[in-house]
């Protein structure tokens, strides 16, 4: 007798973590487009700092000095925000400044 999957809850997980991304990525891009400088960035923050604090550290092998070069990155990320109109992928965007 072969198994039956009656409900795959990691799916459901799966599916509902991209859809709060993607209901984030279009509040930012409404928060750009509206000039709310303050709450894009908020919002970044919210989805993307974990990701760069790891790379950063990936990049300098410690976690205060990480700490330190993710919030220069999204320093760097407010000074540029008026130049950006959209970004489709706002966390590898963060990346690329760590870089």
């Amino acid at each position: 007798m072969s198994p039956r999957f009656t409900s795959l809850p990691h799916l459901a997980l799966t599916t509902s973590v991209e859809h709060v991304r993607a209901a984030a990525l279009r509040a930012w891009t409404e928060a750009l487009a509206t000039g709310d400088a303050r709450r894009a960035i908020a919002i970044l923050w919210k989805l993307h700092h974990d990701d760069v604090f790891r790379y950063c550290r990936r990049m300098v092998g410690n976690g205060p000095e990480a700490a330190d070069v993710t919030q220069k990155v999204f320093v760097h990320a407010i000074k540029g925000l008026h130049h950006l109109r959209s970004v489709d992928h706002p966390g590898k965007w963060l990346i690329g400044i760590a870089r």
